[in-house]
């Protein structure tokens, strides 16, 4: 019997033996010869088809039988949000209020208008790509002289939040690929503050836009009127509340989850609760955040990042008009590692914003 007859009678074999588990056999029957290797690889190929439809059956076949244990059966929510919060205990918080105002001091608590810059600082501009020499815009200043303390915070000093106007894209300085690099922004901590303002800026000292089409959360200026400290819960939309809660709810229920909904099927109960008690859908300095989307710190790379320093939220006010928007009505957060921000270094900040 010559090699070709072999090989017909091999791949005639596998074909069958194929078809009988449900295989798909048409790679075989294009009327050419196969050799050895080529057979194996094909049949390798159907066989990982086959063996990866019989692990999706099995996996809904146990996700099945899970949600039948768990028909009628309603498991205490409640005890397990008590031990996420026993593990995330609540973080200091300081409400801020945007009002809009006019011409305010460069020592002012503030979103918008002049920053507070001596004369002989050089004025922040982007680094690099697209944004490289264009002028950045101030998005929000933190006099910590003028607002209430609170713990890990500093007591002095004047912080800085910048971002770029330019360009319609609109992500207002933020890089998709990189939250971290202070290109497209910039963070600027001035320890100690002149108080005599012939040295510093001021109206006349700001640049020009770069480009015609100017796109920024806010025109104008707003002054940053802060709240008594209080205590943020966790909330659901940091990702070590949520990694917590889909943890032990799987814990509970025999199985994983990745979703509130198919929790809720599972017998927990409906946790629309938890978006209403648990949002923090504000501005603040501290405490825990509010994302329209997801939290994009569940990548290994933003983890260290586990401290909210700023937080700015849309507002729409229909009587005056006056708005702070991030896309449609999205959030802009800052955010840091504790450790840095117990010693006043701002050099490694995370910038993101999202919307609905």
């Amino acid at each position: 019997m010559d090699i070709d007859s072999i090989k017909d009678i091999i791949a005639k074999s596998m074909m069958d033996a194929i078809e009988q588990h449900g295989g798909d056999t048409s790679i075989f029957k294009d009327g050419k010869s196969h050799s050895s290797e080529e057979i194996i690889n094909m049949l390798d190929g159907e066989m990982r088809k086959l063996a990866d439809a019989q692990n999706d059956e099995f996996e809904r076949e146990k996700q099945e039988r899970a949600q039948a244990a768990n028909d009628g059966k309603k498991y205490d929510i409640d005890e397990i949000i008590a031990r996420i919060d026993n593990e995330l205990p609540p973080k200091p918080m300081l409400r801020l209020n945007p009002k809009r105002a006019e011409n305010l001091s460069v020592f002012e608590n503030k979103l918008g208008g002049v920053p507070y810059l001596p004369k002989d600082f050089p004025y922040p501009v982007g680094k690099s790509g697209q944004y490289e020499g264009k002028p950045l815009r101030l998005l929000a200043q933190l006099n910590f002289e003028k607002l209430p303390h609170i713990p890990n915070f500093p007591v002095k000093g004047i912080l800085q939040f910048f971002g770029c106007d330019s360009g319609e894209d609109m992500v207002f300085g933020m890089d998709f690929d990189d939250y971290v690099t202070q290109n497209g922004f910039r963070v600027i901590y001035h320890e100690n503050i002149l108080t005599d303002e012939s040295l510093l800026i001021d109206a006349s000292y700001l640049p020009e836009p770069s480009d015609e089409y100017c796109a920024f959360p806010f025109d104008g200026e707003f002054l940053l009127e802060a709240e008594e400290p209080s205590e943020c819960a966790a909330t659901i939309y940091d990702v070590s509340f949520w990694d917590r809660l889909m943890k032990y709810c799987g814990e509970a229920a025999g199985c994983e989850f990745n979703t509130v909904g198919a929790m809720e099927k599972a017998g927990f109960g409906s946790l629309e609760f938890l978006w209403e008690k648990r949002s923090n859908e504000c501005s603040c300095i501290g405490g825990y955040p509010y994302f329209t989307q997801d939290d994009p710190r569940f990548a290994d790379a933003y983890k260290r990042f586990d401290t909210l320093l700023l937080q700015i939220n849309s507002i729409y006010d229909r009587e005056t008009c006056d708005e702070i928007m991030w896309g449609d009505m999205g959030v802009g957060s800052f955010f840091i590692s504790l450790e840095r921000l117990k010693s006043g270094d701002f050099s490694e900040v995370m910038f993101t914003w999202d919307c609905c």
